[in-house]
């Protein structure tokens, strides 16, 4: 947010809900945007800078800001069982971060397929 209105003037976001990670995200990042001059809208979604604005458009923004920050909070839910599943299945999750060591999974039957 820095560098908005120096380094660019301009941001196009895929979708709301990947700005609205948070509810209060959205109108706090679009205020600030708004006040350095910079241009803000949704690709596949009607949201712009000035429509968040507008009277009616103002509460749609704010229920679909909601919906959408809702929607990450369960996604993330989804993947960290998704993850402990895996795990417990003695499934590999990923590149063990640098520091820790790999977990030790039981030996896998013989003849059972690499995934």
């Amino acid at each position: 947010m820095r560098a908005a209105g120096t380094t660019f003037g301009v941001v196009v976001c895929y979708s709301n809900s990947r700005w609205s990670r948070n509810v209060i995200a959205p109108h706090r990042s679009l205020n600030e945007l708004r006040r350095k001059g910079v241009w803000w809208a949704t690709a596949t979604e009607p949201w712009d800078i000035d429509k968040v604005m507008q009277q009616g458009f103002d509460m749609a923004f704010a229920l679909t800001a909601q919906a959408d920050a809702n929607y990450v909070i369960q996604l993330s839910k989804r993947v960290i069982d998704g993850k402990e599943d895996r795990t417990r299945d003695g499934y590999h999750n990923g590149a063990v971060m640098f520091g820790y060591l790999a977990p030790l999974y039981p030996k896998p039957p013989d003849n059972a397929p690499s995934t």
